[in-house]
């Protein structure tokens, strides 16, 4: 496979972790306030750099033989996936915090 690719896969698994236990602390904070502002900035920060790994990856994953591009496409589909369900929750709490 692509080292690179391995190591921009690793880097965004890392930083898909961050951006979970962020999404807990988040959840976990009932009042707004500048904490909270910070949190959520800290967040959007995270979501860019994984979006930026994946498109890295997705690029080295054109770049590898033709019978490991479909394997590296399956992982980096499920990784876009998983990083949009956590985008979901994160608009979710935000409009929870402009409505309460």
């Amino acid at each position: 496979m692509s080292e690179l690719f391995d190591n921009y896969e690793q880097e965004y698994c890392e930083i898909s972790a961050e951006i979970s236990r962020q999404l807990t602390q988040l959840r976990a904070q009932k009042s707004g306030g500048e904490t909270r502002k910070i949190l959520m900035q800290k967040i959007e920060k995270s979501f860019s750099e994984a979006e930026e790994d994946l498109r890295h990856m997705e690029i080295e994953a054109h770049s590898v033989q033709a019978n490991k591009r479909e394997q590296l496409k399956l992982r980096l589909n499920n990784y876009k996936k998983d990083l949009e369900g956590s985008r979901r929750e994160f608009r979710t709490e935000t409009a929870k915090a402009h409505r309460g």
